[in-house]
């Protein structure tokens, strides 16, 4: 089993006058970038506008467990 560190995030896109908010948790292994994390956040959301070239407005991670 993998040790992973689970994340929250929150971002916000714009296409073609439309936009639109999300948020969720996920879960990255040790050696995971923070750009690969916004690269799977932002492709979810070009998938959920059903296109590429989205806008990010605001876009947020941490850690999900709080101190």
């Amino acid at each position: 089993m993998t040790d992973t560190t689970r994340y929250h995030w929150i971002i916000t896109a714009a296409h073609q006058g439309r936009q639109a908010s999300a948020e969720g948790i996920l879960d990255l292994t040790p050696g995971s970038s923070r750009r690969d994390a916004y690269t799977m956040i932002y492709n979810h959301m070009a998938e959920r506008f059903g296109a590429d070239g989205v806008l990010v407005l605001f876009f947020d991670l941490q850690p999900e467990q709080l101190p």
